[in-house]
């Protein structure tokens, strides 16, 4: 199992990262953590069933660090834009995953906006402050069991 934070899901690097753990696991989601802000851009990506039957992956995701240290450490101007050819991201059933992911990542921003934007304009329909301190105690109690 592999999990990893991101906050910018859909680059052309992290798409390019996706494509590559699409390959070494079997199964990858995003999830949003129940305690993170809803204007948030956070998500967590979990990938489950590792694949360790191809050792060329995981080797060039250490040359792609290599060389993003090695820009940081040189203060360049440069920066890894892609790590996969875009043509590979376009094959089937990958293209179809970050198809699906997008429009449902799409779908959940859009209705933590409108969630938001209800709050903002109605702050007496929102929880109080305390309600929510509370709420968040009892979630943190029972991640605690």
């Amino acid at each position: 199992m592999f999990v990893c934070r991101l906050c910018a899901t859909m680059t052309r690097f992290t798409v390019g990262i996706l494509y590559i753990l699409h390959q070494l696991f079997d199964k990858l989601a995003f999830v949003k953590p129940v305690l993170s802000q809803l204007s948030s851009p956070q998500r967590f990506l979990v990938c489950k069933g590792y694949n360790s039957a191809d050792v060329h992956f995981p080797a060039y995701l250490v040359k792609v660090l290599n060389l993003i240290v090695k820009l940081d450490h040189e203060q360049s101007a440069l920066d890894v834009v892609e790590v996969v050819p875009m043509g590979l991201l376009y094959s089937e059933p990958f293209y179809s995953f970050v198809k699906k992911t997008n429009e449902q990542l799409a779908h959940l921003e859009l209705q933590n906006i409108v969630h938001l934007e209800s709050i903002y304009l109605c702050p007496e329909k929102g929880p109080s402050s305390e309600e929510i301190s509370k709420l968040r105690e009892e979630i943190m109690e029972y991640l605690e069991k």
